[in-house]
């Protein structure tokens, strides 16, 4: 089976922001690990995305640092009131940037990225680009950033005499037919994937056969390990997941009253990188879609018959309607949903090899707004 057509891997800022870098996910890892490994295939990180992805993160950071610093002085104030003073003392923005750049270049250096750093093109062409809306420019010079990063990955292409590499995006700018276009003046051609998961696919295509029995064997051993750890991670869940007070669409959206319970009801999938089995237990980590029922209290407001029926006497008009009296009322619902677990390897006492959950989040199809909370922040439904 031949290798893939492209030589190197460059991902646009919103993939890693999705992956949560610089801890990323068990299917960002497997990825590049297979495009390294198996084919050769190195992932780059280009310094626009490396700039845009560290003020993403910092500009996250400042905005929970003002709501932490908001909830901090009303606390104070409180406290005040008791005769007691309390001050909250957060690091400073230089520090914590410090921290992220630090843990950034541990994550470069240990996931093996290549960086690059091609020279930007100048302000007129991109200015040029714009007046013409070359795509991915569009009206009003919308997204510059989005230009930037993929003449930047053409310039790097040239500058490492390779005419041919995937790139991944998510954000909705980038398609076939915009990659095409760009590529026109350099010949190059860049292969485009809508996420992670579309490119870890193809190159599973790539795979040889042997190689191929050997994943399915490490993530059949993965999902029989998920299975043995069915009860833990039921107890998980029940100890962490949090959801939202309202979820459903507009016209259904509905208040949840109670929490009652969450049961696991199935093994979706379970994604394991392909050297799973070899690494340590603080590095082992795999992926789990399980298939839940979520049991809650929902309220509901329900209209009952008219008091009395109206009757009209000769000459009479009708007067208002009855009126109906209105209650809410609370009503048990079941319903069925996809929950992400993380879940990390380790050996226990006897020498085994075990699973357990270290996060989980709600993984709602993209036609339902369903519930998107995750343990420890969680999140109003968009």
């Amino acid at each position: 089976m031949p290798n893939p057509p492209y030589d190197r891997i460059y991902f646009d800022t919103n993939v890693f922001i999705s992956a949560h870098w610089p801890f990323p996910s068990p299917v960002f890892l497997s990825a590049i690990d297979v495009a390294r490994t198996r084919f050769e295939v190195p992932t780059v990180l280009i310094e626009p995305v490396e700039r845009e992805l560290k003020n993403h993160w910092c500009e996250e950071a400042q905005v929970t640092r003002r709501k932490l610093e908001s909830h901090a002085r009303e606390f104070s104030k409180l406290l005040r009131e008791l005769d007691h003073e309390w001050s909250l003392r957060i690091p400073a923005d230089e520090h914590i940037e410090s921290l992220f750049r630090k843990q950034h270049d541990k994550a470069v250096k240990r996931y093996k990225l290549l960086r690059a750093a091609p020279p930007l093109r100048p302000t007129s062409e991109l200015f040029d680009m714009a007046l013409t809306k070359t795509r991915p420019f569009v009206e009003k010079g919308k997204n510059f950033q989005d230009a930037v990063i993929a003449l930047a990955i053409l310039d790097d292409l040239d500058a490492s005499m390779t005419s041919e590499a995937a790139f991944v995006s998510n954000d909705g700018v980038f398609d076939e037919a915009v990659l095409n276009e760009l590529c026109l003046p350099s010949c190059a051609t860049l292969h485009f994937f809508k996420d992670i998961r579309a490119l870890h696919e193809n190159l599973n295509k790539y795979v040889t056969k042997s190689t191929k029995e050997t994943m399915d064997l490490v993530e059949g051993i993965a999902r029989q390990e998920v299975e043995q750890a069915l009860p833990e991670i039921q107890s998980y869940l029940d100890e962490n997941l949090q959801m939202p007070i309202t979820f459903g669409g507009f016209l259904s959206r509905r208040q949840i009253e109670k929490f009652d319970s969450i049961e696991i009801v199935g093994i979706r999938s379970v994604f394991a990188p392909i050297d799973y089995l070899e690494v340590d237990e603080n590095v082992a980590r795999i992926s789990a879609y399980l298939d839940v029922r979520i049991h809650i209290t929902v309220r509901s407001l329900q209209v009952g018959e008219a008091t009395s029926e109206p009757r009209l006497k000769v000459g009479q008009t009708k007067g208002p309607p009855a009126l109906r009296p209105v209650s809410y009322v609370n009503r048990s619902e079941a319903v069925e949903r996809v929950v992400l677990v993380d879940l990390e390897r380790y050996f226990d006492s006897t020498g085994l090899a075990r699973v357990r959950p270290i996060a989980a989040s709600f993984s709602a199809p993209p036609s339902d707004p369903g519930i998107t909370a995750a343990i420890g922040s969680p999140l109003d439904p968009a």
